[in-house]
This record gives C-alpha cells, sequence and structure tokens, in this order.
C-alpha cells in the first residue's frame, strides 16, 4: 500500500480559486488517476475530478460537492493505494556534465521530464560568484529538447548579505533565459559554508529565495536531511530533499528528493542526480507569451496607431513608448511594432525601433546566423524552405510569440507579424485600417508565403 507523498492544500479551495493550493490538489489528482493539468486554476475539469475523486474516497449525498474542505482534504490524506505513484523524474546538471545537446536532451527526456542546470556558484574559499560556463547551451538544448528546465546556484553564503548578493548574480545571467521550473538555492555543506552556521542557516537559504521571488521565479531550497533536520529547520520555500537511500525520511513537505548520484541516463555519459518530483510550480508565462499579452493590449488600445513618416524624419521611427512622441509621428512600423512587443513586453533583449528586429534587405536574405547575430543566441529558424512561391508554414507548427516573416510570390520579404496562437496573428498593417488589430493565419497565408518563422528559446 502506498499514501501520497506530495504536500496538501492549506485551505479549503473550490471553482475559481487559484494558486499553490489549487496546484497541490491537482498534483494529488494525478497521483490517483486522474487526468487533468497542474495549471494552478481550478475550473470545470477540475472540479469534475475532484467530484470523482470525493467518490472513491468515500463521500456520498451532498458531501459529494466538488469542494476540498478540510474533510476532503483529511481523507485524502489517510488514502492508501496498491501500487505506488510513478512520480516524476529530475536530472541536475553542470560544468562536470559538459554541454549537452539538444538531441542528446531528447534522449534523456525518454527518462526525465524535468532539469535543473547550474547556472552559478561561490567559491568554496573565498567569496567569489562564477558562472558555469555549459549552463547556456545546456538550458537553451534541454527546453528546446522539451524539458522543463530550471536552474541553481551553489551557495557558500554565510550571511544574508552573502545570500542576497548570490541571489542577484544568477537572477542576472536568468535575465536571457525563461526559466519554466525551480530556480534554486544549493545550500550545501563543503567549505567556508558549514555546520558552525547554526541556526542561521534558514535566514539565509531564505534570504537567497525571498531574491528570487522578487525577481518573478518560484525559488526552492535543495539540502540534505542531516542540514535539514539539524540547522535548516525553518524553510520558507519549498524544499528539494537531497537523500541517497530507497526511502527519504525528511518529516517535512519537500517538493523534489534527490535519490541518487549514480544514475544513469541515455544521452549522458557516466553517473548522474536524479531526483522524484511530487510538485511542479504553478506555470509562469513565458517571455514569448508575455510579448503576445502586451500586443494584444495595444491592439486593443485606440492610443496607439501605424502613422507614416516624412524620409526627413527618419529619426522619429522609433517606438512611442521609448520615444514619446506627438501628432503624426507617434507609432510604429511592423518591424517595430514586433520588436517593441518582446522588448517591451517580453523583456526580451533585441533594439527597439521601427528597424529593430532587422532591415527590408536583411528580412529577403535571412538565416538563423544572421538573426542570431543581429539579435542573440536565443533563437532558432522554422523554415519551408524556399521563400519563391514557397508553402507557408502549418499553423500547427507555431508557437505563440513567433516572428514570422511574409513573402510575395517573387520571394519578396513584405512583412513581419507576431504569432499569437490559436490560428491568429497579430500585426502593424503601416497606416491600413485598422492598424494594430489581430487577425486570422488563415487569411494571412491567402496573401503572403509565410515560409520564415523565428522562435525565441531562451
Amino acid at each position: 500500500m502506498a499514501k501520497y507523498t506530495g504536500a496538501f492544500p492549506t485551505k479549503t479551495i473550490k471553482k475559481g480559486s487559484k494558486g499553490t493550493n489549487v496546484t497541490r490538489w491537482q498534483n494529488f489528482l494525478k497521483w490517483m488517476g486522474y487526468s487533468l493539468k497542474a495549471d494552478s486554476i481550478f475550473g470545470s475539469i477540475t472540479r469534475e475530478k475532484t467530484i470523482a475523486c470525493q467518490k472513491k474516497l468515500g463521500f456520498t449525498g451532498k458531501a459529494v460537492d466538488g469542494i476540498v474542505g478540510p474533510k476532503t482534504i483529511a481523507k485524502a490524506k489517510a488514502y492508501d493505494k496498491a501500487t505506488p505513484q510513478k512520480t516524476k523524474k529530475c536530472i541536475d546538471v553542470s560544468y562536470w556534465q559538459g554541454k549537452i545537446s539538444e538531441e542528446n536532451w531528447r534522449k534523456v527526456l525518454k527518462t526525465c521530464e524535468y532539469a535543473i542546470c547550474r547556472a552559478s556558484y561561490t567559491n568554496q574559499k573565498s567569496f567569489k560568484l562564477n558562472k558555469d560556463s555549459t549552463f547556456a547551451a545546456n538550458f537553451v538544448n534541454a527546453k528546446a529538447a522539451g524539458l522543463k528546465v530550471g536552474a541553481y546556484h551553489y551557495s557558500q553564503a554565510i550571511t544574508v548579505a552573502e545570500a542576497k548578493a548570490e541571489a542577484e548574480y544568477l537572477c542576472q545571467i536568468l535575465k536571457d533565459f525563461t526559466p519554466t521550473f525551480y530556480v534554486v538555492c544549493d545550500f550545501e555543506y563543503g567549505g567556508r559554508l558549514n555546520s558552525k552556521i547554526g541556526e542561521k542557516a534558514s535566514d539565509i537559504a531564505n534570504a537567497f529565495c525571498d531574491v528570487v521571488k522578487a525577481h518573478g521565479y518560484e525559488p526552492c531550497i535543495y539540502a540534505n536531511t542531516s542540514t535539514l533536520n539539524s540547522n535548516l529547520t525553518n524553510p520558507k520555500y519549498p524544499v528539494w530533499v537531497a537523500q541517497y537511500n530507497d526511502k527519504c525520511t525528511y518529516g517535512g513537505a519537500k517538493v523534489m528528493w534527490q535519490y541518487t548520484s549514480s544514475g544513469s541516463v541515455e544521452g549522458i555519459s557516466g553517473r548522474v542526480d536524479l531526483s522524484h518530483v511530487y510538485e511542479v510550480p504553478p506555470r509562469q508565462m513565458t517571455k514569448p507569451e508575455k510579448a503576445v499579452a502586451w500586443a494584444k493590449e495595444i491592439a486593443e488600445s485606440e492610443e496607439y496607431t501605424y502613422k507614416k513618416w516624412d524620409s526627413k524624419d527618419a529619426k522619429t521611427k522609433q517606438c512611442p513608448i521609448c520615444h514619446v512622441l506627438t501628432g503624426k509621428y507617434k507609432g510604429w512600423n511592423c518591424i517595430g511594432f514586433v520588436s517593441a512587443a518582446y522588448f517591451h513586453g517580453g523583456g526580451i533583449p533585441v533594439t527597439c525601433s521601427c528597424s529593430g528586429l532587422g532591415t527590408d534587405g536583411f528580412f529577403d536574405n535571412v538565416t538563423e546566423e544572421s538573426w542570431k547575430k543581429r539579435n542573440g543566441e536565443n533563437w532558432k529558424m522554422i523554415s519551408n524552405g524556399g521563400k519563391k512561391n514557397g508553402t507557408s508554414i502549418d499553423a500547427s507548427k507555431l508557437q505563440e510569440g513567433d516572428a514570422l516573416l511574409c513573402y510575395d510570390d517573387d520571394g519578396d520579404w513584405k512583412h513581419i507579424v507576431l504569432y499569437s496562437g490559436d490560428g491568429k496573428y497579430i500585426d502593424d498593417t503601416n497606416g491600413k485600417t485598422p492598424n494594430i488589430a489581430e487577425r486570422s493565419y488563415s487569411d494571412l497565408i491567402k496573401k503572403r508565403h509565410v515560409t520564415r518563422a523565428f522562435r525565441y528559446t531562451g
């Protein structure tokens, strides 16, 4: 028999509730065998599965109400099932595993759905902060292969101030990336950080995570069972326990258990760390999704429109948010609009101007290499081959936030738009009415050949 080992809600939740408590309940429902997403939103599907679960737990009549209250939670905690939960797994990697290709990460995905890559570390002898030289490649490749990816910093902080400095250093590295899993304080004794730290351990680890949280990431504390039981006894944030055993004896709540440092997975040679994953953080919007959300707000506003410029006023061809202009000079062209959506909405490091992502000649002959050279390494090209009379990319191959390049029958570049998902796109139509709006992708490809798209992967 087996009981659920993940965390349970700490208060009553029902349809309309959102947040961590909903995620915890959804994870329990998944463990019970119900098919649903752990998206932190208590909607109709979660209520439907909750009713089914309440019946399975033994409730009858009016008690089967789809509300997760104290009685439902108590029954869930006490429930035993014959077949133990098959947990999802996480691998953590660093410099010692080297740079892992996207192809090999796809092999890792057969075993692990999650990865946490070391982004930085502190020296054991002195307080010196360092980047992990393999982080960028491993993060981007793992994410491209389909894993949910987080990051960690190997801490040697012995004061709250040092912990905050470490976390700020880590978050600066992450500015160019979009973690889809935990951002971790790796709290291990091994040098200047040792057991002499005593009860200050909780304050130090929590301070690190406070900074991570303030930057909009989902923080987590990694420590072994001994440290958690002796010094780090008051963690405010989710705990990732290290205990190399066939059973985890840590009595506190945990979101992951690292059960071995001698694991093996296809795609990586040598021994690797593997963990069971019990609870995942609420899903955060990716940078491309944030760019689309921002673009939709602009599209729904009557304040911003495209206006033609006189050639003498080329200097005014700038984003009206970066450069507050008045009258006929207030607005974007198509390039400037997509560039501004990435820059202002997604926080993606591109140049925000009306030639930000590129120019006419640049788009005519663009390649993945030339795009990366201009706009940064964290991009991938999706292509259907030739431009002249080319076949447009099928909507099923596009993702929300892709930049789509549009060509005419002769293969000349004519337009750039932002794919907004669900068969739609948003663009600035250079003076036509309506100016900035969300439109149908199927209508677009009747007029243009969308044979190039660029996807932000950071």
